[in-house]
Formats: C-alpha cells, sequence, structure tokens
C-alpha cells in the first residue's frame, strides 16, 4: 500500500502517513487536502494567480493519482 512506482511533490509525504496512520486515515487526508488545494486555487481566491499556483496543481494531480490507484478499502483494487 505504498506510492506505487511515481514520486510526486507528495509521495514522501504520503507514505509518511500511511506508515504513521494506516490506510483508512491517509487516504482521508489526501482527499480533505486535495479539495483544499482545488479550492484554493479557484478563480477568486488570494491563491489563484500567486507564483504557488503551480505547486498546488502538481500536488492535485499527485493526490488524484494517488486515490485513483488506491480506493477506499472495502472496494477492489484496480487491475
Amino acid at each position: 500500500m505504498g506510492t506505487s512506482e511515481w514520486a510526486g511533490p507528495e509521495a514522501d509525504r504520503i507514505a509518511f502517513l500511511l506508515n504513521r496512520d494506516g490506510y483508512q486515515a491517509t487516504r482521508a487526508w489526501v482527499e480533505r487536502t486535495r479539495d483544499l488545494y482545488w479550492h484554493a486555487i479557484q478563480p477568486g481566491e488570494p491563491r489563484a494567480e500567486s507564483d504557488y499556483r503551480h505547486l498546488f496543481e502538481a500536488s492535485i494531480r499527485d493526490f488524484d493519482r494517488w486515490l485513483a490507484e488506491h480506493p477506499p478499502a472495502d472496494e477492489p483494487r484496480p487491475r
């Protein structure tokens, strides 16, 4: 249940959380943090036009990729 073979900007944090908190808590954190970052870069938000926008976008892509590869524990993993 690691971070697969990708090593995006969030891979180390996700791996740390998996080891410390387990799968369910990590998945909940990824979902929550992805939503926070997505809302932060919407039009009208201060970070929408900031120099950090690309970092938020890269993290969102990592979160989306990880969520796609790691379904909720009660769902089968895609092959």
